[in-house]
């Protein structure tokens, strides 16, 4: 876009849009609150939340997963293979059956597994996921 300038190269005008973006502003609000609620349910409840994302392997973990497995976001990436190291070997068979299961099926899925925390303590840990 040229806009009309003067002899000296100053311009003449000022043209702008100006969009309204009071819902997108409303809604970035509601999401932020939402975010917040779910992360004070989740550390009041001392649980963790996460996303895989199956065709891709991104691993979504919120802050209290990361407090639940002994770790930092700093210190530690979620990947499905990182954390399956996490869960005991005696468990480990059973849990990756049950998910592949539930999988398949398209039904919910629940177990309780036992973690060792990179600090060397057992944790047991419930356990619901649900593809989608």
């Amino acid at each position: 876009m040229v806009a009309a300038r003067n002899a000296a190269g100053e311009p003449l005008r000022l043209i702008s849009i100006m969009p309204a973006i009071t819902e997108r502003k409303l809604a970035e609000q509601q999401l932020k609150t939402e975010r917040e609620r779910l992360e004070l349910a989740l550390s009041a409840g001392e649980m963790g939340a996460y996303d895989l994302n199956m065709l891709v392997g991104i691993l979504w973990w919120s802050p209290t997963t990361y407090v639940l497995f002994g770790v930092t976001p700093d210190s530690f990436v979620p990947t499905p293979e990182a954390v399956a190291a996490f869960i005991q070997p005696g468990g480990r068979d059973g849990f990756h059956r049950l998910r592949a299961q539930g999988i398949a099926l398209r039904e919910p899925f629940s177990c309780e597994l036992r973690i060792q925390r990179p600090d060397g303590m057992h944790v047991w840990l419930g356990y619901h996921g649900q593809a989608e």
